[in-house]
């Protein structure tokens, strides 16, 4: 009888282990130094075939968790801890991964992983720096076929890290670093030693934070808003977990781009206020700031060096605009109702793959500002020319006629015209 007993016992503690490993709030509990041989599950079917993979893309790897799937859990202790697990799989398509996140049977928040299409006898290894307290989720999973995920666990460890993070650097802009962009990205190294903050500090003059000051997360870009042009800016980055920041942490610089010349962008347009207007120039001189697309008038002829001059005729009008003295094939000058980057109507374009001249003419509404861009496509780069602008004083009309008899009252006839378009 107590045999008996003793074998239902087993049973039952065989079961429980065999749906332990299934589900977030049942997952095997592991601890420093846990092994474990021989790990198997029985195949498609079961309440394994979870048939999900994590919300979060983890890499290339997110398809190993698409079948047989076990897991474990596992929680720091009272300081900052780096946790490792390595398995060896003797099956194909294994997957293991750290997560941040589970419920039921579904995780995310991935914080390691690696995966092997290798056919067997592979070994795989995820590491990861997690808070104090924090449990994590590690889950050994199979991408759909062969269904009969089989491994070992052949090492776990975790190694508390009793003290602050090291001191990081800037990796773009680096240190020192000259005509760097406006736009206000940073980017920094990892900090070693399990950092899980970082603090950016970001001023005008050493030592300040006028740009920007305060805790980002655990993250290495931050975009602390737009900079501003031929300036230098003063960065500290410190690093932070849960044993303290990092001391003794370097503060650098870099020096910002000087401002583009008038003329490189609608917000700084080179302005036409007198007709005629003429000039001779290189769009060289401008910098390539608009791509195809950008303008309605034509797929093309806006790949190159752009300039842009901006016309606000005082009333309405008929004017002519020719570019002559083009140095280049394949350039092209639009005539727009706004900048080429907010989808302006096209009111005039010329643009081939000769240096023959550009002349046409465009109707203006007075009070309204265009902008004229002339550029290339993609080859050449650039192209001299020669812009001149004039406002037709004499234009042709466009007009119907027809003869009206006036025989019997005045021995003569008339010519009615009817002028539709001036």
């Amino acid at each position: 009888m107590k045999k008996i007993t003793f074998l239902l016992v087993t049973m039952l503690a065989f079961c429980w282990q065999g749906h332990a490993q299934f589900g977030c709030g049942t997952a095997v509990v592991v601890s420093d130094g846990y092994t474990a041989s021989g790990i198997t599950t029985p195949g498609t079917g079961g309440v394994e075939d979870w048939n999900t993979n994590p919300v979060d893309a983890c890499g290339t790897n997110t398809s190993y968790w698409d079948d047989d799937v076990y897991m474990f859990t596992y929680t720091a202790g009272a300081t900052v801890e780096e946790i490792s697990m390595t398995i060896f799989t003797r099956n194909g398509w294994n997957g293991i991964g750290i997560f941040s996140t589970c419920s039921g049977t579904d995780f995310s928040g991935c914080l390691d992983s690696t995966g092997s299409s290798s056919s067997s006898n592979y070994s795989q290894t995820v590491t990861a720096t997690i808070a104090a307290g924090q449990t994590v989720y590690i889950a050994v999973g199979q991408w759909g076929t062969p269904n009969d995920l089989d491994f070992d666990v052949t090492g776990f460890s975790a190694i508390p890290l009793v003290n602050p993070p090291s001191c990081t650097t800037l990796s773009n802009p680096t240190d020192g670093a000259t005509d760097v962009g406006i736009n206000g990205d940073l980017t920094w190294n990892a900090a070693s030693g399990g950092a899980t903050d970082y603090t950016l500090m970001v001023g005008t003059t050493s030592g300040a934070s006028d740009v920007f000051s305060g805790a980002v997360g655990n993250v290495n870009s931050y975009n602390v808003g737009t900079l501003t042009y031929s300036s230098m800016y003063y960065v500290t980055i410190i690093p932070s977990n849960a044993n303290g920041p990092a001391t003794g942490c370097v503060e650098e610089s870099f020096m910002t781009v000087a401002p583009p010349p008038t003329g490189s962008v609608c917000a700084d347009p080179l302005l036409i206020n007198d007709l005629p207007f003429t000039t001779t120039d290189d769009t060289a001189n401008y910098g390539d700031d608009y791509e195809n697309g950008s303008s309605t008038c034509n797929g093309y002829y806006m790949s190159g060096d752009d300039v842009v001059y901006s016309f606000t005729p005082s009333s309405d009008g008929s004017f002519n605009i020719a570019l002559t003295n083009i140095g280049s094939t394949y350039s092209g000058i639009h005539v727009l109702d706004g900048c080429p980057d907010s989808s302006p109507n096209c009111i005039g374009f010329e643009g081939n793959s000769s240096t023959n001249d550009r002349i046409f003419d465009v109707t203006l509404t007075g009070g309204t500002t265009y902008y004229i861009v002339i550029s290339t496509w993609a080859t050449p780069q650039s192209t001299t020319y020669t812009l001149d602008i004039t406002e037709n004083t004499c234009t042709a009309v466009t007009a119907t006629y027809g003869v009206v008899d006036d025989c019997d009252v005045s021995g003569g006839f008339y010519i009615d015209v009817n002028v539709t378009d001036m």
